[in-house]
């Protein structure tokens, strides 16, 4: 028997920022907990975090996660059951809206309260002048895959988020007589900033901290970080004498420092087993390392460099007419 949809009308409204958040840090705990890993769980603590009224904390809690200040809610039973976040970004003068966090209480799933949310979602989106909407989902989350495509989400692509950790053991050291590993040259760069607009798309880039800006090579910024007691590793791959692969640092205040990974897709696989490790033993700062990359492009080339596949989440898209 087919169980009634609710009506929405009166159960769902906006967020009301602090006064929810507890409520819905727990919701996304429970609705996520077997696969929460420890930026999640960094998410849910600043959420809690939040909830507390002292102002002068809410600038420091923007950074590393976005707090959902933006979203919807389905309340009943006098409690927050169903949760959808509205996260919006701004780059190159284009405004972009994530729907992120959709959860339904394991209690009262199959009730269409996850479409209702993002309906209604899509409805303000739509109703500010936005001409598309965004959100990620899980590879391995069919049910939800299916939900967005029902109600006109299209997938975009596929990114796999590779990461090594320091319990894995040692970066191995592959050698190839075919590859030498520099430190880069400012001459490299053009093909570096060619390759990363490859790999990371302006249609994907608003939504990972590429600032290419910062990758660029610049003598006195780096000066600068050496006299401070920092360091920036920028390293090219030479196949037989010619430029291949550029790999870049990014320390974060996350889980993992970046790598940002930028190589001829011709010989990406050989690249990325050099590269990486290489890059990992001269940092040798103990923190976890992160690649985003396509996927199941160049899977083998990161098994050998020491790196496990963390998730694949499909980057879907709504565009209203």
């Amino acid at each position: 028997m087919e169980v009634a949809l609710p009506s929405s009308r009166q159960h769902i409204r906006p967020l009301r920022s602090r006064k929810d958040i507890l409520a819905v840090a727990d919701l996304i705990e429970i609705c996520f907990a077997d696969h929460m890993d420890f930026d999640g769980r960094e998410y849910i603590r600043y959420l809690r975090r939040f909830a507390v009224p002292d102002e002068g904390l809410t600038g420091k809690l923007l950074e590393p996660f976005q707090v959902p200040v933006r979203g919807l809610v389905w309340e009943e039973d006098g409690q927050i059951i169903g949760n959808l976040s509205l996260i919006s970004f701004n780059r190159q003068g284009k405004r972009y809206t994530l729907i992120a966090n959709v959860a339904t209480h394991p209690a009262y799933r199959r009730r269409g309260i996850a479409r209702l949310l993002t309906e209604n979602a899509l409805q303000q989106i739509r109703e500010r002048g936005e001409p598309e909407a965004w959100l990620h989902v899980r590879e391995d989350n069919p049910a939800a895959i299916h939900l967005y495509q029902s109600l006109g989400f299209e997938e975009q692509c596929r990114r796999t988020s590779w990461l090594w950790e320091p319990h894995y053991g040692f970066l191995p050291k592959v050698s190839n007589d075919k590859i030498r590993v520099l430190h880069r040259q400012a001459s490299d760069w053009p093909l570096q900033s060619r390759w990363l607009d490859e790999i990371y798309p302006p249609e994907i880039s608003w939504n990972l901290s590429l600032d290419k800006n910062r990758l660029k090579p610049n003598f006195w910024k780096d000066l600068w970080h050496w006299l401070n007691g920092g360091e920036a590793l920028h390293l090219s791959a030479y196949r037989n004498d010619l430029l291949a692969g550029v790999i870049s640092w990014q320390p974060t205040s996350a889980y993992a420092d970046i790598l940002w990974l930028a190589a001829d897709c011709q010989h990406e696989e050989e690249i990325i087993a050099v590269l990486l490790p290489a890059a990992g033993r001269r940092l040798r700062n103990g923190r976890p390392l992160a690649v985003n990359y396509p996927a199941q492009r160049a899977t083998e080339g990161f098994r050998r460099a020491g790196f496990q596949p963390h998730v694949t989440l499909i980057w879907m898209r709504i565009q209203f007419s």
